[in-house]
């Protein structure tokens, strides 16, 4: 039976505590202001804190179990423009919290809420999602090849941005993730997919089936 984990969040903390009507732990969101990124956001999955940001969508609290299994409710989807709130708090966190690049939250949140609506045909975004909360990301970049006599539209992809959160991560979501892209880039007539892993990754990368050397892995899609 998976372990479960309990947290509540409060406009002036977080505080962990069971719920005394079940035996089983459960998970309580509730609207906070991160103090780190300035994002109100939702809590993104099993643990109480997200590399120092706690996030709530919702202005009523509500509760969600959540699993520390990868599988039991854990699910991955396309996204789209509709999803760019939480695009925005992953990339956010990643960039501007774990890598401590510069940047005001709010103007970032809303410019790239308009980068994904320009690129909605181009940059296909990714979701994995665990008891509803978004944990992780991937982008399909769609590159547009070279017409040929025999076939004229010739189309790859790119995968890019890969992320899940820290407290997410080694659990089989990885997989999950880059496994319904691999299934959304057939369904685009896309060829070929490319990944330019990191040296951590590339072991994930090869048992997906993707091939190559150096640094650039390649995955055919239509003899796949």
């Amino acid at each position: 039976m998976p372990s479960k984990r309990s947290c509540r969040i409060r406009d002036r903390g977080l505080r962990s505590q069971a719920d005394p009507r079940s035996p089983a732990k459960r998970h309580v969101h509730s609207t906070t202001m991160c103090p780190l990124c300035g994002m109100a956001e939702r809590c993104p999955g099993t643990s109480m804190r997200s590399n120092g940001c706690e996030f709530s969508l919702n202005r009523r609290a509500r509760t969600v179990d959540v699993a520390t299994s990868p599988h039991g409710n854990a699910s991955a989807r396309r996204g789209g423009p509709p999803d760019a709130h939480e695009l925005a708090r992953l990339r956010w966190i990643w960039r501007a919290v774990e890598r401590t690049e510069k940047g005001d939250p709010d103007r970032f949140r809303a410019e790239f809420a308009d980068w994904i609506s320009e690129h909605e045909y181009s940059h296909i975004p990714y979701l994995v999602e665990v008891g509803g909360c978004t944990v992780g990301m991937a982008w399909l970049a769609i590159i547009e090849r070279i017409p040929g006599p025999q076939i004229w539209k010739r189309l790859s992809g790119h995968i890019q941005s890969v992320y899940v959160l820290a407290e997410h991560r080694d659990n089989g979501l990885g997989s999950l993730l880059i496994e319904e892209l691999i299934e959304g880039a057939r369904r685009e007539g896309l060829n070929y997919l490319l990944v330019h892993p990191s040296p951590r990754s590339f072991p994930f990368y090869r048992r997906l089936g993707f091939t190559g050397e150096g640094s650039l892995l390649s995955l055919d899609l239509v003899r796949d």
